[in-house]
């Protein structure tokens, strides 16, 4: 891994470790508790820099820095706009944007380009010119640089008024429940909200409690299970081949989801015991029929800061507009739509894969769901068409599980090139999963010399399909936690302890299993 986070501490204080969730969280809550009204908001501002302190240590530096950049330049651009003068306001922007940008091209991608720019200056024969000395990379920075940056954008295009509080900007941008993960959140949604010290309520309390226990239920019970099948394949991915390959990538696409949703339940969760509704990130992704759609239901606060900070000014940008009146004025209104997207998906994927990481294989994961996303759109006219003609198949049943069939089908072969360490490695792995294809290796034991045993299997497979009832009830727009907590008082307290049941016993702690840490942290 051609970069590395900004602490060993990290692991220590994720918000699935005892120190987050019996010492850290519970303090921040009675101290926000006893506090006033008044210095309520300044405790979890308090609490957000000693939790980042204890995951990056001095980098909590960096996201100081960043409050106060985007402080001064938010005013700095008002000033401007008020005195109407537009250059000064610009070139404030562009200064605010090159400074948070050009910090996080450096701490996060300055390796990668070096160790690259090296190679093609070995190409021409010549001694390479940069050194590549790995870089300690703040916890997060990817989150709050967009959310800066998404800041400074909504107060360019005037969504918001600059604010003038250092404090209260700083607790949006340092909250410590959103730091690690996200989501990615905007001013405008949990700004003033974080400061309004709202009292933790009884009926807060026990309905973040219990989302927090439904996401770690997720990560320990399954995520961190997983890990190790996954681990044992990906770790010698030579050794193996079809069925094998293919059930490491369904188990890595399982692992993910099931850490970060749940990592986002429990993130979620935090903010609920203070009164805070933080947007939510994931939204039933695996009943997704195309793959536009999959990608408008995971990950939905990246998505959609991409389509607003990114896709929107580019596809509304002049050239891009006139180069559309060009080709529709020759007759080619298809190519021109097709054409315009293009050009407004290509920076925008491409940065959807940077933004995960340093690596070629994060690169093609981008390039690959670009891909996918423009053949979709070129085929919408053909899809309509065969729509209006048979009507009955369209909206038949099965049709729609063969779409969700295929699209999982692309989104785990998404997902190897993704865990892969590298481009040649998921090349690799795909080739010898497609050459080596034999299903006996479902029955011959093959698959249980992966490190996990029958029960283990049973374990995962139980609670994959509590989850999967879960996200059914909410797809059909149940809300499953508020008839939990109508269910009689014997009935609701049998199902929280049966959670905590879970955690305990099935957990994947103790004697042969690694802790692992939140895989998206290093986003």
């Amino acid at each position: 891994m051609p970069w590395c986070s900004g602490s060993d501490k990290g692991s220590r204080m994720a918000y699935h470790t005892a120190l987050y969730l019996v010492l850290f969280l519970p303090a921040v809550c009675l101290l926000y508790q006893l506090a006033g009204v008044r210095f309520r908001p300044w405790v979890l501002l308090g609490g957000s820099l000693v939790f980042y302190w204890c995951v990056s240590g001095a980098l909590v530096l960096y996201p100081l820095a960043a409050v106060l950049l985007i402080h001064d330049v938010g005013l700095w651009m008002e000033a401007a706009g008020k005195e109407k003068d537009e250059r000064q306001r610009k070139k404030a922007f562009v200064w605010g944007l090159a400074v948070l940008l050009g910090i996080l091209v450096w701490r996060k991608y300055g390796s990668f380009l070096a160790a690259n720019g090296n190679r093609v200056w070995r190409l021409f024969s010549l001694e390479p010119p940069f050194s590549v000395v790995p870089a300690l990379l703040p916890i997060g920075i990817s989150f709050y640089t967009l959310q800066a940056v998404g800041y400074l954008g909504d107060v360019w295009y005037k969504r918001i008024p600059a604010e003038r509080n250092v404090g209260r900007l700083g607790l949006f941008l340092t909250f410590f429940p959103c730091i690690m993960e996200g989501p990615i959140c905007r001013y405008g949604q949990t700004g003033h909200v974080l400061w309004e010290g709202r009292p933790i309520t009884w009926d807060n309390l026990t309905k973040g409690v219990q989302r927090i226990f439904w996401g770690l239920a997720k990560k320990m019970i399954v995520a961190d299970r997983l890990n190790i099948l996954v681990q044992t394949v990906y770790g010698k991915d030579e050794s193996y081949s079809g069925v094998v390959i293919g059930a490491a990538a369904c188990c890595y696409t399982i692992q993910l989801y099931m850490e970060f949703s749940g990592c986002m339940d429990m993130v979620a969760g935090s903010g609920e015991i203070f009164g805070i509704c933080l947007p939510e990130n994931f939204c039933q992704p695996f009943f997704s029929k195309t793959v536009p759609e999959f990608w408008r239901r995971w990950h939905i606060t990246l998505g959609a800061w991409f389509k607003d900070y990114m896709f929107y000014p580019i596809s509304m940008s002049p050239a891009l507009r006139g180069f559309g009146r060009r080709l529709s004025g020759k007759g080619r209104r298809r190519l021109a739509r097709l054409g315009m997207s293009a050009g407004a998906l290509f920076p925008v994927w491409l940065c959807n894969g940077l933004w995960h990481g340093p690596r070629w294989s994060f690169l093609f994961f981008g390039m690959y769901y670009f891909m996918l996303i423009l053949l979709s759109i070129g085929a919408e006219p053909w899809v309509e068409r065969w729509k209006a003609k048979y009507p009955v198949m369209g909206n038949h049943g099965v049709f729609a599980g063969v779409q969700i069939v295929r699209t999982w089908i692309l989104v785990v072969i998404g997902e190897l090139f993704f865990r892969a360490e590298g481009l040649r490695q998921g090349i690799r792995m795909f080739c010898s999963m497609i050459r080596g294809w034999r299903f006996s290796q479902l029955w011959d034991k093959s698959l249980l010399e992966l490190g996990l045993d029958r029960m283990d299997f049973v374990v995962i497979g139980v609670m994959v399909g509590a989850v999967f009832l879960v996200s059914v009830l909410n797809e059909r727009g149940r809300d499953v936690r508020q008839e939990i907590g109508r269910l009689p008082l014997p009935l609701r307290w049998g199902v929280y302890y049966g959670v905590l049941f879970g955690i305990c016993v099935f957990g994947a702690y103790g004697e042969g299993y690694v802790p692992v840490d939140l895989i998206y942290a290093n986003f």
